[in-house]
């Protein structure tokens, strides 16, 4: 049986900040796949940070990771992500049905908003 406590703890800082939840794992294991193979740099915020951190290369680890600056880290703790490289990330986002805003410098993919 999966380990339950990562996710409540996602859910608990989610519904402290009335955030909603709009990915799941599927969505963002092809989500970053497609990031991973194209080596596109990102800025990633994470629940439990303050700041985003950038990661020059994306790496998923192991199935429903993403390597972050502390390590591998969940998906479901991953808030959005932003890229300069919007035509390849806005695809990749609207192929995996995720939610995505653009402006005229970035694209910003959603787990939470």
């Amino acid at each position: 049986m999966a380990d339950t406590a990562p996710r409540n703890k996602a859910r608990k800082l989610a519904n402290a900040r009335n955030l909603a939840a709009l990915a799941n794992d599927t969505k963002w294991g092809e989500f970053f796949s497609a990031v991973e193979r194209l080596e596109l740099p990102l800025q990633v915020k994470l629940l439990y940070e303050d700041q985003a951190y950038d990661m020059t290369r994306v790496w998923v680890p192991a199935k429903n990771y993403v390597d972050s600056k502390n390590g591998p880290e969940l998906f479901v703790f991953v808030e959005w992500v932003r890229a300069s490289a919007i035509e390849d990330v806005s695809r990749i986002a609207r192929t995996a049905g995720l939610d995505y805003s653009l402006n005229e410098a970035e694209v910003t993919v959603y787990g939470y908003k």
